[in-house]
């Protein structure tokens, strides 16, 4: 059972990673990641757009 949760987690890497390329970017981070942030304007975080993967 934990080998879905990991694959889940390897997926969605998989995508952002892609989506770097896709967008031209050195980071990209979720929605989920965006959130947990304590102090989100401390780093200059711009929308890209929204994806599913």
């Amino acid at each position: 059972m934990s080998a879905d949760a990991f694959s889940n987690h390897v997926n969605l890497t998989a995508s952002l990673e892609g989506l770097t390329k896709f967008y031209g970017v050195s980071v990209l981070i979720s929605e989920s990641d965006f959130n947990c942030l304590t102090n989100p304007p401390k780093y200059q975080i711009r929308f890209l757009d929204r994806a599913y993967v």
